[in-house]
């Protein structure tokens, strides 16, 4: 999914060029729209829209889902899991800590800190940027 982000002032001298693109763009994109450097709300198209209300649609609600925990085929189902003993063949016993282990990690030898420093100063300069455009449109600048 890729996005934009806009602040609400730019959309209101854009709003049409904004739709446009996102028509002619990839179904998934969305517009953040910032008010105060701060996302406010987003635009999708229509036909994203629609996929996430279908979406929606189909996801179950808490008594639905309170229903099937107290379906008494599948409480006997889980029991008879739960009573299921281990395969001592799939059994391997710990040979370490996991803490250990993590602490002792290698280095990411694709991570290069200078890199990721620059991108992130080059985020926070656009996101200052983009609250002093806001400041100036909103007549605060």
């Amino acid at each position: 999914m890729t996005s934009k982000i806009i602040p609400v002032s730019d959309l209101r001298r854009k709003v049409s060029q904004t739709i446009k693109e996102l028509q002619h763009s990839a179904h998934d994109e969305a517009v953040y729209i910032t008010q105060h450097g701060r996302p406010q709300a987003v635009l999708v198209s229509y036909e994203h829209y629609e996929q996430l209300r279908e979406q929606a649609r189909h996801r179950m609600l808490p008594a639905d889902i309170e229903v099937i925990r107290n379906d008494p085929e599948l409480i006997a189902l889980v029991e008879r899991i739960k009573a299921t003993p281990p395969n001592p063949a799939v059994v391997h016993p710990a040979t370490a800590s996991l803490s250990e282990l993590l602490q002792n990690a290698p280095d990411d030898p694709d991570f290069d800190l200078e890199s990721w420093t620059q991108q992130w100063q080059a985020i926070e300069s656009q996101m200052k940027a983009i609250d002093r455009a806001d400041d100036i449109a909103e007549g605060r600048g």
